[in-house]
């Protein structure tokens, strides 16, 4: 399997479930930290995304900044599906009404919050790796006088 669909997959499946979980505390109790649930989602996402490329990139994984960009496109229709089932069965019962805005805006934003850190994230690991030394001769050649 592609690793950018990997990527893509399961960024799209945190993204739904990170929101579906936000949009089901502020339902129950919607005074409860109102400010807060949004920044810390989106702190999660950011986090994963950038994260994991910072990590590939230090280990010499993937230095491919398109397979983040397809990770991103792949992530975006899933995470806008699952958001829309999630909302509909665990929050507010909402229709298929909402999966029209969930797969172009809400899309498009999920894109972004997968490429966007992943590409910064690789340039940081990219910046962590160690240089590499140059190797030294075992035997010195003798000069001769």
């Amino acid at each position: 399997m592609r690793s950018w669909l990997v990527r893509g997959a399961i960024l799209g499946v945190l993204h739904a479930v990170v929101e579906t979980l936000r949009a089901y505390f502020v339902a129950r109790d919607p005074s409860a930290l109102p400010t807060v649930l949004p920044a810390v989602a989106l702190a999660v996402l950011v986090a994963a995304a950038a994260l994991w490329a910072g990590v590939d990139a230090l280990l010499k994984h993937d230095m491919d900044f398109y397979r983040w960009f397809y990770a991103g496109l792949v992530a975006a229709p899933i995470a806008g599906i699952l958001r829309v089932i999630g909302k509909a069965t665990l929050v507010d019962q909402s229709d298929a009404g909402e999966l029209g805005a969930a797969l172009t805006s809400g899309a498009a934003f999920t894109a972004l919050l997968v490429m966007v850190p992943a590409w910064l994230g690789m340039v940081v690991g990219q910046r962590l790796r160690p240089a590499r030394r140059p190797a030294r001769h075992a035997k010195a050649t003798p000069k001769d006088a």
